[in-house]
């Protein structure tokens, strides 16, 4: 039971991941976040966040299906039998000291929101980079002001090192955030 919904979390495999489309990731964003000298400053502004295509289902599943395959582990929260969220925890090493696991994805739909649902996916993630030896999960969180106000209010921090190659690959928006992972 999550936040009064009876929602539980499995390992999906690989050919699970186009079930991404049955998440709602709708958004209406009234603030964006910037990184301004080391500072985040929220920016206002109203951005419509439309749910998945097809073809950015296919993108992403493909995406996250090359995080599993290098040792990563997707978890999906479901409600009865429909996925209403989803964590991939990368499987390379990162990080200055190679001290970091990356929390790829994190996305729980629309109706599923504020229930706890992404808290326990994020639990979970945390118990299972806790036990590889993690000492931080890093994240390049959106820059809504839902998804930073998540984050930080689980104790997660600005980077201090931001990964170039994950940098490369996201959104120029993205904020890099990092949480360190207590034994």
């Amino acid at each position: 039971m999550v936040g009064g919904v009876d929602v539980r979390v499995l390992e999906l495999s690989a050919a699970d991941l186009g079930r991404i489309r049955e998440i709602d990731r709708s958004e209406t964003a009234h603030a964006l976040y910037v990184l301004d000298r080391g500072e985040l400053q929220p920016v206002e502004s109203r951005v419509e966040i439309a749910s998945w295509d097809e073809a950015e289902v296919e993108e992403t599943a493909a995406r996250l299906a090359r995080k599993l395959a290098a040792g990563g582990v997707a978890l999906g929260a479901l409600d009865g039998d429909r996925l209403v969220g989803i964590a991939v925890l990368g499987g390379r090493r990162i990080g200055l000291q190679a001290h970091q696991l990356e929390l790829a994805f994190l996305h729980v739909s629309r109706g599923h929101r504020g229930q706890g649902v992404a808290r326990r996916l994020l639990e979970e993630v945390c118990h299972r980079a806790r036990g590889d030896g993690t000492e931080q999960l890093y994240v390049s969180a959106s820059d809504t002001e839902s998804s930073i106000a998540f984050y930080l209010g689980r104790g997660f921090r600005i980077a201090e090192h931001v990964d170039a190659e994950l940098a490369a690959s996201y959104e120029q928006t993205d904020i890099a955030l990092t949480l360190d992972l207590d034994r």
